[in-house]
């Protein structure tokens, strides 16, 4: 289960006025292809026995020297006790977190995300399910989360609490209508004031994000709290860690939690609320606030499975489109742990959970992350332990409803159960685009606009005619070979995505 990365440099072999003998000129880091054996996965029939109590407020389950708490009008783990020891504070565990202190960078989506009131998210949970076995006790939590008056998103919490102590956390989001781009999408939670050691297995051991990360290199690495603060100028976001594994909180005895994620996530330890940045932020051509910027005692952890990219719209461009964080459904999965030298090396016995795809053609896939596991699945919405139906291969399916789907493996845990409510859809061709061709036209932006984004089927890219230099009258022509006859049925005009220049005049 190990992972290997070599690593090239070049070095001064003389003294030069701007360094010394030795000085290093340039490195690259390499990620060896070679298939290392998985690490084996405990026999969940093995796990130590848990208990559990549940009333009207919350429900606590106990195992051998830990215990954890879920607040069922949430559904947020709010206490988690290893060793007579608390991991959350002030009943802060994870939960969704869509916010970051925005960047001089991010002034091109700041007024549309503000309006959508989602920098102070609600969440409200239905009855929770629970379900016990001698090893395991697994509390699902479907919820609400609301921006203001508005449900924004849609979300089920899974937590698998093993009788190891161990809290496997399965999120599975789902965006509502008319969202804006999000500056990140992931879990937030708040670690006492004790852990103030930081150890990650991922890129660093400067901060980097999703297109700023190519100067960091994959290593472990270890820091305090304190020391992942960047003070900016201007206060806002900083410290995210890309490409991470596993992180760590520890104290001055080495104990603490630990977060192990499910293959790669961004990760920052700070002292400092992203909404402290905020209001402590002056702006251009306004009042100084005046509002000191204070760090707090305990720990602001953030487990994010997509960070936005940076870009450079304080003074040039937004992100590429591929860097850009459009609302979508989501699901990830990370897991708390006690921490030791080793603790990051167990598997989780617990199977993955499901994806559902529906594309555009109308299949109908079913995926687990898990080795050797079996899909079940119901099309009728029915809560899945008596499925019947074996996922072989995708399947047609126009038609509306909600399906539930579940996987098994041989001595793990059968996975959270995994749900997607389907509207009647029609059915698309795919008709094949590798023979389109833009083959001419009477005006583009070098740069931005290039005409051919008029086809390319990405709709964060766009056709934009010339306004630095020629500056040709409308309208403007397009021809484009399609490589066969075709006859067309309509033609689909999308707006620019994610901007106030939605549409130009011409439109």
């Amino acid at each position: 289960g190990s992972e290997y990365h070599l690593r090239v440099s070049r070095h001064l072999v003389e003294s030069r006025i701007w360094a010394d003998h030795g000085h290093e000129v340039a490195w690259e880091q390499f990620e060896m292809p070679w298939k290392v054996p998985a690490r084996p996965v405990p026999d969940a029939d093995e796990l130590p026995g848990v208990m559990s109590v549940e009333n009207d407020a919350t429900i606590v389950v106990k195992g051998k020297s830990f215990s954890a708490t879920i607040d069922l009008r949430t559904g947020i783990l709010t206490s988690l006790v290893y060793d007579g020891r608390e991991m959350i504070h002030d009943g802060r565990g994870p939960a969704l977190d869509v916010y970051r202190a925005l960047t001089d960078n991010d002034n091109w989506f700041r007024g549309a995300f503000t309006k959508a009131d989602l920098d102070d998210l609600e969440f409200t949970a239905e009855k929770p399910r629970v379900e016990s076995t001698r090893g395991a006790t697994r509390v699902t939590v479907d919820g609400t989360v609301r921006g203001g008056d508005t449900v924004r998103f849609e979300v089920r919490t899974t937590y698998s609490i093993l009788g190891t102590g161990e809290v496997v956390i399965d999120t599975d989001v789902t965006p509502g209508a008319d969202l804006p781009p999000l500056p990140k999408i992931g879990l937030t939670m708040r670690v006492p004031a004790a852990y103030e050691t930081f150890t990650w297995f991922g890129r660093g051991p400067h901060e980097s994000y999703p297109d700023r990360k190519r100067g960091a290199e994959i290593g472990r690495y270890a820091s305090t709290v304190t020391d992942q603060f960047v003070d900016y100028v201007r206060p806002q976001e900083h410290g995210n860690l890309t490409d991470v594994r596993w992180a760590a909180l520890t104290d001055g005895e080495g104990r603490g939690l630990l977060v192990v994620l499910d293959g790669t996530m961004n990760v920052s330890a700070s002292h400092y609320d992203p909404r402290d940045l905020e209001a402590s932020r002056h702006r251009n051509r306004q009042p100084a606030r005046r509002i000191p910027l204070v760090s707090r005692p305990e720990v602001i952890l953030d487990l994010d499975a997509r960070q936005m990219g940076l870009g450079g719209a304080s003074c040039g461009p937004r992100p590429m489109a591929k860097y850009i964080l459009n609302p979508e459904r989501i699901s990830f999965r990370v897991s708390l742990r006690r921490w030791d030298e080793d603790a990051w090396r167990p598997a989780v016995p617990v199977v993955a959970a499901p994806r559902i795809e529906r594309d555009r053609m109308a299949r109908l896939s079913m995926k687990c992350a898990t080795p050797g596991a079996t899909i079940a699945y119901t099309l009728d919405g029915s809560v899945p332990g008596t499925l019947s139906r074996r996922f072989v291969r995708p399947f047609f399916h126009a038609g509306a409803g909600e399906v539930q789907v579940e996987a098994t493996a041989t001595g793990m845990l059968r996975s959270p159960v995994t749900r997607l409510v389907l509207e009647a859809t029609e059915v698309w061709l795919d008709v094949p685009k590798a023979a389109w061709r833009v083959v001419d036209f009477d005006s583009e932006q070098p740069g931005e606009g290039w005409a051919k984004h008029a086809i390319d089927g990405d709709p964060g890219t766009f056709w934009h005619t010339n306004w630095q230099t020629t500056k040709e009258p409308f309208p403007h022509h397009l021809t484009v070979d399609f490589g066969e006859t075709l006859t067309l049925h309509g033609i689909a005009l999308l707006p620019r995505q994610g901007s106030k220049n939605v549409w130009s005049s011409a439109c």
